[in-house]
């Protein structure tokens, strides 16, 4: 059983301890994370890079082995969509691939990136390890190996997305290699 005093400690502790805003506005700019989309008023371009401004940065979360936090880019924003940032706001990596209504995670370093229907593969310096040239790139199995389609499609069912499992799949290393030359069937194991 708890003690008078412990539950009266516990008690204040809550309501004094402090509140993490969710919220920032700045000169008319709002950033509310909850929203999970940066106004393009929150980003700043220094030395050609894009950065997200520094007065929001400690809305988000960097926890996670790679201190990354995301968000969406605006629309009308050059590489709109999903994208991470580091600690200082420089974005990392842009058009990141959706994946259940937020960022494809990163694997090993790496993380699926989509544009105008085509999935690659990028590394966290926003470099390109795969070329945007897959129809589908499925999230890595426990190895690390990623598996590719050229020639899937996709079919739409009210808000969600589906994969028909027909064209040609291949399995590539983290290296973004091809690990056999020769399709195999969809969900087969290398």
């Amino acid at each position: 059983m708890l003690s008078k005093t412990l539950i009266i400690a516990i008690a204040l502790a809550m309501v004094l301890a402090p509140v993490h805003a969710q919220t920032i506005e700045h000169d008319g700019c709002i950033v509310d994370v909850e929203i999970w989309q940066l106004p393009a008023c929150a980003i700043e371009q220094r030395d050609g890079h894009f950065y997200v401004a520094a007065r929001y940065l400690d809305l988000f979360d960097y926890s996670g082995p790679y201190r990354l936090a995301w968000s969406k880019l605006p629309d009308t924003f050059p590489g709109a969509g999903w994208t991470y940032f580091d600690r200082q706001g420089h974005i990392v990596v842009q058009q990141v691939a959706t994946l259940d209504n937020g960022p494809s995670p990163i694997h090993h370093g790496i993380v699926r990136i989509q544009q105008a229907g085509k999935f690659g593969l990028a590394k966290l310096d926003g470099t390109n390890l795969v070329p945007l040239i897959y129809d589908s790139i499925l999230e890595p199995d426990k190895n690390g190996h990623w598996e590719v389609c050229i020639g899937c499609q996709f079919t739409h069912h009210g808000d969600h997305e589906m994969l028909i499992q027909e064209g040609n799949w291949f399995w590539l290393g983290r290296s973004g290699k091809l690990l056999s030359p020769k399709p195999h069937k969809f969900g087969s194991e290398r």
